[in-house]
């Protein structure tokens, strides 16, 4: 990889030898990236107004076709998000094939994904009081995190493209999988879809770069922790000035995520092992969708424990290139901050160690009820099994966890246990999407982060009456 590009009013914009770069895990790859300059942010803005206009025009269904293209031909370049990945995030490559072959199979769906957004169409006929259309708000940017990197980061492209949004899409700097996606966009002629910026958090005109694209859009996403999020919306404007209210009134946070496990007593413990085990290992732990809690009750804790630990000890480590490696790697600068978080948690290391530039799935025993693991998202794989005497005590810890969290619902709760008590937990503890056993990270349904469609929240519903 020689350098990463922008795509910029519609052209695409390599970086030359004077250009920063970013390095690769092991220090043995090394990019140039081309930096956006205020004056050609400016120029992607006049762009981004001239490519909305047209946008609102096509037909849904074009936009829907053109969004089935970009994900098939992202497929058609794994290979170069597998070795970006790898070098510069320690993915394996497996999980990013497979999370190529999943967008693809998810674009086939996306007839029913905007089915449900609408309920059955785009237009829809009121009898007697006129028409309800939705229409995208306008322009957007989005701010994305690093663990949004390559086909993630699609997924939010294609929902824009959906819209008919024009998007201004920020990935973070060291990001060197998702720029694929843009020269499927270029290479077809698809460029009033979406631009590709980027700039350094530590550039020096950084905040007034955030601060030129957060004014001049019609709305704005930022996928990004509480922290990250108040700390870019303050360098904007001031805290407590008109600017800053308004700020905040056309931008939507997308925050971390957090699943929650139940199992009791009358689970199939074996296959439940194996289910929790593959969702906090998929994808290095790092999805909004990675098992980690698990509330079991008390009963069984020891049972699931042997279980776990037979299969989190067959998981394979090795280079994230090779076929069968199954555990990913991370950057050493996020050791530290790994252990910190996992001393902070509690209970027992039953299994595993956080190493330099990678990390076995930390097995969690006797994790107790007060932990930070019910409210705190690490970047890792890590189960945190905490015993519950008994399912009504697991209710009430897990909708009490919501108010830490700062919540109105679980991501996802997954039950292994008998019909009737998945129907309770279904009954009491709020959640946007409940499985019957399973993989939390293999969604079935096509539905969205946090329960809210990205799609839908750039669009406006509007009456003709």
């Amino acid at each position: 990889m020689s350098g990463l590009p922008s795509y910029i009013g519609g052209a695409r914009v390599d970086p030359d030898d004077a250009s920063p770069t970013i390095s690769s895990i092991d220090g043995a790859h090394a990019a140039h990236v081309a930096e956006t300059t205020l004056g050609q942010l400016r120029r992607a803005l006049r762009h981004a107004d001239a490519c909305q206009a047209r946008l609102v025009r096509i037909p849904l269904r074009e936009r829907i076709a053109a969004a089935q293209l970009v994900l098939r031909e992202y497929e058609a370049h794994a290979d170069e998000a597998c070795r970006a990945l790898a070098a510069f995030r320690g993915l394996t490559a497996s999980d990013t094939r497979w999370m190529c072959s999943t967008n693809v199979r998810w674009g086939e769906r996306l007839d029913t994904m905007v089915d449900l957004m609408f309920g059955g169409a785009s237009v829809r006929e009121v009898s007697d009081a006129g028409q309800l259309t939705w229409q995208s708000k306008g322009k957007a940017c989005l701010f994305s995190s690093s663990t949004m990197d390559g086909p993630a980061a699609v997924v939010a492209l294609c929902h824009a493209m959906v819209a008919g949004t024009h998007l201004l899409f920020k990935p973070s700097f060291n990001d060197a999988a998702t720029h694929l996606a843009f020269e499927v966009l270029h290479r077809h002629g698809l460029d009033d879809y979406a631009q590709l910026v980027r700039w350094r958090s530590q550039h020096p005109e950084a905040p007034a770069l955030n601060r030129t694209i957060l004014a001049n859009v019609a709305q704005s996403v930022i996928f990004a922790s509480t922290e990250t999020y108040v700390e870019l919306l303050n360098g904007v404007a001031e805290p407590g000035s008109a600017a800053w209210e308004a700020l905040h009134q056309h931008t939507t946070r997308y925050g971390t995520g957090l699943p929650l496990a139940i199992v009791t007593a009358r689970a199939d413990l074996a296959r439940a092992a194996h289910d929790l085990v593959e969702g906090a290992r998929l994808g290095g732990g790092r999805f909004c969708l990675s098992n980690c809690p698990v509330l079991v009750e008390e009963s069984v804790h020891d049972a699931l424990l042997t279980h776990v630990l037979e299969r989190a000890a067959r998981l394979r480590r090795g280079p994230p290139l090779a076929p069968e490696t199954e555990l990913s790697g991370h950057e050493p600068a996020l050791t530290p901050g790994l252990r910190e978080a996992l001393a902070t948690f509690g209970g027992r290391i039953a299994h595993g160690e956080v190493r330099e530039s990678d990390m076995d799935l930390i097995v969690l025993a006797h994790v107790p009820e007060s932990s930070p693991a019910l409210h705190r998202e690490l970047p890792g794989p890590v189960l945190a099994l905490m015993p519950m005497p008994d399912l009504a005590r697991a209710c009430v810890t897990a909708t009490a966890a919501l108010r830490r969290n700062h919540r109105e619902a679980w991501t996802a709760v997954v039950t292994f246990g008998s019909d009737d008590e998945s129907a309770r937990i279904r009954a009491e503890v709020p959640s946007y999407r409940y499985l019957r056993g399973g993989v939390v990270a293999q969604v079935k349904l096509v539905l969205p982060h946090q329960g809210s469609y990205f799609a839908l929240d750039l669009m406006r519903r509007v009456s003709l009456e």
